[in-house]
């Protein structure tokens, strides 16, 4: 059956040219395709049989405001959804409220002239991604996020805002084939041994830079920016980057080293909490109740059993984003230590009492150990067997009181990676372009058929 699906467009080059890769597949396919993007791109819109709009089309008339938004597609909060793409480009108040009102009014007009059934896109906290999903809801279509799968060559779907999967479900070990068991237990010896990461962390961490160097980094870095096609607000860019590279360069110097942590990590009793990166749409959309990591270390301390600790590493991707006076400020709790960012998360899980997440990668990892793992907020795998949900932080005395005395068991970690997995769609290689977008498309209409 035909349908008319809008697709969401992103800034870089590649991605607008993976995104029109897929639309012209799915007009293969026989669907209408409409194309919404931040940016003008003239290939995109010659190859189309649908709309094709960007945010240069835009005019200063008849903006909606965002009462009228919040009023007429039922968004609980627009400030709420702005907030990540406001930092995430340092963008002002004033031009981020511009940027929303103007991509609502494309995605008024394009609903108008449209009968769009689906808006197709990844994950991201831009607001013309987080406006469409309530536009399609209320005009009656669905919108389906692309999800982030740590499984090589699978895909997965949803539905939903917060970032879990329509398709998960949980399979009991005892459900579990002796073909798939076997396949699975091969998967979790081999992801442990390896000691697989999802972020860049690792045992020998990163090469020391200057400030010098750091704030040179910076400054090409801005010059990217200016000569590119994202948002920045320059000004307040610049001094960001400059501001979070010389955060990263005195945080690396005043944590232990790569070789202390270890050493740390094998002579203490310790509860571990890996610092999400603070404005990811997976926390300020999904979890922004967690949106307070500071908080959390000082709760966390304040409820810590008797003789534990509470180890703490900044993402190993973004160490600059605390400021060195964030760090200090908590080292003062006595409870509370830093590890190097680039220590391997899977050494600090396997000798911990517990795990406790914000939504990120390392809950994966922990998954595949038996160190007990207690989930904040909404997260793709918070539901499995081998970890422990917290929606309020009221239930994390008792949640973290449970999992510290109760140990987790492989049956436990094996139905939670078989169930995951089992959640996800297959899709080809990376190498093979072609092939690959041929079958993300299968499988996006599958999980329509399935779930949508």
């Amino acid at each position: 059956m035909s349908t008319e699906i809008l697709l969401m467009g992103s800034w870089g080059d590649n991605a607008v040219q993976n995104e029109f890769d897929y639309a012209k597949k799915l007009e293969e396919y026989g669907h209408t395709v409409h194309f919404l993007s931040p940016r003008p791109s003239d290939d995109v819109a010659e190859n189309l049989s649908g709309e094709f709009i960007s945010l240069a089309d835009s005019t200063q008339s008849r903006l909606p405001t965002l009462k009228q938004l919040e009023r007429e597609y039922k968004i609980p909060s627009i400030p709420h959804l702005y907030f990540t793409e406001m930092n995430y480009f340092a963008l002002s108040r004033s031009q981020a409220i511009d940027r929303t009102r103007r991509f609502a009014q494309l995605l008024t007009r394009m609903f108008e002239t449209t009968n769009i059934d689906y808006v197709y896109q990844g994950r991201g906290g831009e607001i013309h991604r987080l406006l469409a999903h309530y536009f399609v809801q209320e005009n009656g279509g669905a919108n389906i996020w692309g999800e982030f799968s740590p499984f090589d060559n699978r895909v997965a779907f949803s539905s939903r805002l917060n970032g879990t999967w329509d398709s998960y479900e949980t399979v009991p070990d005892e459900d579990i084939s002796s073909a798939k068991r076997k396949t699975v237990d091969e998967y979790i010896e081999s992801f442990r041994s390896q000691q697989k990461v999802y972020t860049h962390g690792n045992e020998t961490g990163t090469t020391s830079r200057s400030i010098k160097d750091a704030v040179a980094g910076a400054v090409s870095s801005i010059k990217t920016v200016v000569t590119g096609t994202t948002p920045n607000n320059i000004r307040r860019y610049s001094a960001r980057k400059v501001r979070t590279a010389v955060n990263e360069k005195i945080n690396r110097r005043t944590v232990p080293t790569v070789a202390e942590s270890k050493e740390m990590c094998e002579n203490n009793t310790f509860l571990f909490f890996p610092l999400q990166y603070p404005i990811e749409s997976r926390l300020t959309v999904f979890s922004p109740e967690f949106f307070d990591q500071a908080h959390i270390i000082d709760y966390i301390s304040r409820i810590l059993p008797e003789g534990v600790k509470l180890f703490v590493k900044q993402h190993p991707n973004h160490p600059g984003q605390q400021s060195p006076a964030w760090t200090r400020q908590r080292e003062q709790n006595t409870q509370v230590e830093f590890l190097h960012p680039s220590f391997n998360a899977h050494k600090t899980i396997e000798h911990a009492e517990g795990v406790v997440v914000t939504n990120n990668t390392v809950g994966f990892e922990a998954l595949f150990h038996t160190t007990p793992l207690v989930v904040l907020g909404r997260a793709f795998y918070e539901d499995v067997p081998a970890a422990r949900h917290v929606s309020e932080l009221s239930e994390l005395p008792g949640e973290l009181s449970q999992a510290v005395n109760n140990s987790v068991e492989e049956r436990a970690v094996r139905s939670s990676i078989h169930s995951l997995r089992e959640a996800t769609y297959p899709v080809a290689p990376v190498e093979k372009k072609d092939e690959r977008i041929s079958t993300i498309a299968d499988a996006l209409f599958s999980f329509i058929d399935e779930y949508a």
